[in-house]
C-alpha cells in the first residue's frame, strides 16, 4: 500500500477514535456486559467439589481426562434473498466448551471462575486440540467455513506459543486453514508488541484471528490498528441493548463506529446474541454482515453442526434441516485428552 494511502487510513482512524473514543465505544457496553452473570447453578454450589483448591483441581482433572463435550454454534451471513424468501448462509462456527461431570454438562460460567491462569491455559490447549481434530472435516475447507476457538491473551503470549501450535498441527495432521483464534477480552493486554508478533507468527501457519467480545472487557479502539485480525465479534450485550428504546440509539452509534473502524482495517464484524428479527434488521442497516445467536441456531453437537454445511443456504421458514455427511467428510466430535491424539 502506498505511503499516501496509509497516511489517509491513519488519519481516518484517528478521526474515528476522536469521534468514538473510549467513552462511547470501549465503555459503551461495559455496563451492559455486567448483566451477563449466570443465574444458573455453579460447580461451586456442589458440596462434592470441596474448597476452592479442590474445585480447581477437580476441574483440571476433567480437562486432562478429556471430559470436554465440544459443541459448535453456527454463524450466519446477513442476508441472502431468494424468490421472496429470506435465507441464511452458514459462514462459520464458534467452538464452545462444556465439561461433563456427574451426568450433566457444566457451562463455562460454572467452572472458569475456579481456574487460575495456568488452568485456563490448559483449557485453551485442550480446546485447540479439539479444534484440530474437527478441522479434518473436508466440508470445512470445501465451503470456506472456519471454526473459531477462544484463546486467552496470556496463552497467546506464552513462550513459544506459535511453535507449540505448529507441533500440534503436525502431530494431529490438522488443517490450520479452517481455524480462527478468537482472542478473549477477559485479560488486560500487558505486552501488545509481543501479542502482535505472536499473532503474525501464527498467521504464517495458516490460522487467522478474531477479537472476541470486542468493547466488553479490556479491548481498546487501538486493537484493530495494532493487531492483524480478520474479524471483530461484538458481545451479546450490544444486541440486547438494541431491544431497549432507552439504549438503542447509543448502541446503534457504537455499532456504526465499530463497523466503520473495522472496515478500514479490512476486518468483518459479527454480532453475537441475536434473538429477534428486529435486531437483525437494525444490524443489516448498520452494515453488519455476520451474526450469531438463537434466532438462527443454538449450540449443538459438532457433527450435527458440520452436517448443516453441505446445504450452505437454509430457508428460515423450513427451520433447521440436517444433511448427512459421508464417512469421508465426517469426524466424531470427541475431545482427546491433552496428552494424546483424538480417535
Amino acid at each position: 500500500m502506498k505511503t499516501k494511502d496509509l497516511q489517509q487510513r491513519r488519519e481516518r482512524f484517528e478521526e474515528l477514535r476522536d469521534r468514538f473514543g473510549k467513552a462511547s465505544v470501549s465503555a459503551l457496553v461495559r455496563d451492559w456486559y455486567a448483566e451477563g452473570a449466570s443465574d444458573g447453578a455453579s460447580a461451586g454450589d456442589d458440596e462434592n467439589w470441596g474448597g476452592d483448591s479442590e474445585k480447581a483441581q477437580k476441574i483440571l482433572e476433567l480437562i486432562r481426562s478429556g471430559s470436554i463435550s465440544p459443541v459448535l454454534q453456527p454463524k450466519v451471513a446477513l442476508r441472502q434473498e431468494s424468490a421472496g424468501e429470506k435465507e441464511i448462509r452458514i459462514s462459520g462456527f464458534e467452538l464452545l466448551c462444556r465439561l461433563s461431570h456427574d451426568g450433566r454438562d457444566l457451562f463455562p460460567g460454572e467452572f472458569l471462575p475456579h481456574l487460575e491462569a495456568s488452568g485456563r491455559e490448559e483449557l485453551d490447549w485442550a480446546m485447540l486440540r479439539t479444534a484440530m481434530h474437527l478441522s479434518k472435516a473436508a466440508v470445512l475447507e470445501s465451503t470456506g467455513a472456519r471454526i473459531g476457538v477462544n484463546l486467552n491473551p496470556s496463552t497467546l503470549i506464552a513462550e513459544n506459543f506459535s511453535e507449540k501450535l505448529r507441533s500440534l498441527i503436525q502431530e494431529m495432521e490438522g488443517n490450520p486453514n479452517v481455524l480462527r483464534l478468537e482472542i478473549l477480552e477477559s485479560e488486560r493486554r500487558t505486552d501488545r508488541a509481543r501479542m502482535g508478533a505472536a499473532m503474525r507468527e501464527c498467521i504464517g501457519l495458516g490460522v487467522d484471528f478474531a477479537l472476541d467480545d470486542y468493547c466488553a472487557g479490556y479491548s481498546e479502539p487501538e486493537d484493530l490498528w495494532d493487531f492483524p485480525v480478520a474479524e471483530v465479534k461484538l458481545d451479546w450485550a450490544i444486541a440486547s441493548a438494541l431491544t431497549r428504546s432507552a439504549e438503542r440509539g447509543r448502541a446503534k452509534n457504537g455499532i456504526a463506529a465499530i463497523v466503520e473502524h473495522a472496515t478500514l482495517q479490512g476486518a468483518s464484524v459479527t454480532v453475537e446474541g441475536i434473538e429477534s428479527s428486529r435486531q437483525e434488521q437494525i444490524l443489516e442497516r448498520l452494515g453488519v454482515k455476520t451474526a450469531q445467536g438463537f434466532l438462527y441456531f443454538s449450540p449443538m453437537p459438532a457433527l450435527e453442526a458440520l452436517a448443516l454445511l453441505p446445504e450452505s443456504r437454509i430457508v428460515r421458514a423450513l427451520g433447521r434441516r440436517r444433511a448427512a455427511l459421508s464417512p469421508e467428510d465426517a469426524v466424531a466430535p470427541k475431545c482427546a485428552a491433552p496428552g494424546g491424539s483424538a480417535p
